[in-house]
């Protein structure tokens, strides 16, 4: 008998939808410069929800998964054959050193849980650990650093205990958005003309990754109708490179 609320192939199919959605905006925005409010900032606001549900579902994963050790090789095999497609199709380069795709913080995430897990009655060995992760995804220049660490961390601490999830989430995205703009401000060398913009909540975009909340909320913990892993795994690479394609080469021509 189904349960109510969402299954997971639901809001996977959404989030990589949504994810599609946002690499594409991005890249065009990228190749051809345009004023379109929607293309540079607009579609990034509804877009951003994509990543708390993959967080949320990688903890979801190593909770039931027969093997974490293929589980994590598989998510990093998909990051390393990914890497020189995202920098294509996002940055215009086959090689972009200052941004990393989102399957390595997927990554770091999971072996944030591992760490947990084999010193949970330890925090003085845990903790520092996963502090040091932490500072290794700013270091390494990951997408969202801090946020996906915490936000996988802690979609498995909360797995039985949805309140305490959506609680928690909420204060890690939105706190953890801020504290990325700082850095990335930092790194910017604090550069007035790109900081002052950021300082209004509204145009903080990875805030409004809290708008995945209510869908994790509404998670009824089934499957659903999903298909093959191996179809979300390849995806990522192939409609990165499929983006590339349409912008750097069809478009530039």
């Amino acid at each position: 008998m189904k349960k109510n609320g969402l299954s997971a192939a639901f809001i996977k199919n959404l989030a990589i939808v949504l994810m599609f959605v946002n690499h594409f905006c991005a890249a065009w925005n990228t190749a051809i410069p345009n004023n379109s409010w929607f293309l540079k900032e607009g579609h990034w606001y509804f877009t951003r929800i994509s990543f708390p549900i993959f967080g949320f579902l990688i903890a979801e994963g190593m909770s039931h998964t027969k093997s974490r050790t293929k589980y994590m090789l598989r998510v990093l095999f998909v990051a390393i054959i990914s890497e020189i497609a995202y920098d294509w199709a996002l940055n215009g380069n086959w090689f972009y050193p200052d941004d990393q795709n989102v399957y390595f913080d997927l990554l770091f995430g999971m072996i944030a849980i591992v760490v947990y897990d084999k010193f949970k009655d330890q925090i003085l060995i845990w903790l520092p650990i996963v502090i040091l992760i932490c500072l290794l995804t700013i270091i390494l220049n990951f997408n969202y650093c801090i946020m996906a660490v915490l936000t996988c961390l802690f979609s498995y601490f909360y797995k039985d205990d949805k309140e305490k999830l959506c609680s928690a989430l909420f204060i890690i995205l939105l706190s953890c958005s801020y504290l990325i703009y700082f850095i990335q401000a930092w790194k910017k060398g604090w550069d007035l003309a790109w900081v002052l913009p950021y300082l209004i909540p509204a145009a903080r975009t990875e805030a409004h990754c809290i708008l995945a909340i209510p869908l994790i909320y509404h998670y009824n913990g089934e499957k659903g109708n999903q298909l093959t892993k191996w179809f979300y795994y390849l995806f990522y690479p192939a409609h990165l490179l499929l983006i590339g394609l349409i912008f750097n080469i069809l478009v530039k021509k």
